[in-house]
């Protein structure tokens, strides 16, 4: 039930985040000429380092779609209408992609730290018996 709960929240983290960056992109886009899709790429990291791959996937098509129909693209949109636009959304998946890989990797780091660290410790506690059953054995 619990890894049930922590999915959903993380699923549901990916849409909301999306939503947000979406928000803010059009929100935006009179104000910043700038390329807004990197308030995705945001959201594609936060998803990332919460929820994992999945997460991660869902908040790339969500702001991919969510671009497509919006009623009009902000300039550097992820929708592309000619080859000149396809620049900024190639750039986009293959950032995303990538911050989505580099977190999952991380995170399995991160765990494999955790695990090595806790076997460190056994094997430490264990060496402190040996050590105080050698003292008393010799006193």
């Amino acid at each position: 039930m619990r890894q049930v709960w922590r999915s959903a929240s993380a699923y549901s983290l990916a849409i909301v985040v999306t939503l947000i960056a979406f928000a803010v992109t059009f929100g935006l886009r009179r104000e910043t000429p700038a390329p807004l899709f990197l308030f995705f790429v945001l959201a594609v990291a936060l998803s990332a380092w919460y929820g994992g791959r999945g997460p991660s996937v869902l908040t790339i098509a969500l702001s991919v779609l969510l671009v497509r129909y919006a009623p009009k693209n902000p300039v550097g949109s992820l929708w592309v209408n000619n080859v000149a636009g396809l620049l900024p959304f190639v750039v986009f998946l293959i950032v995303a992609v990538m911050i989505s890989l580099t977190i999952e990797a991380l995170l399995r780091a991160r765990r494999l730290a955790e695990s090595h660290a806790a076997e460190l410790e056994l094997v430490n506690e264990e060496l402190r018996h040996a050590l105080v059953s050698r003292r008393l054995l010799s006193a």
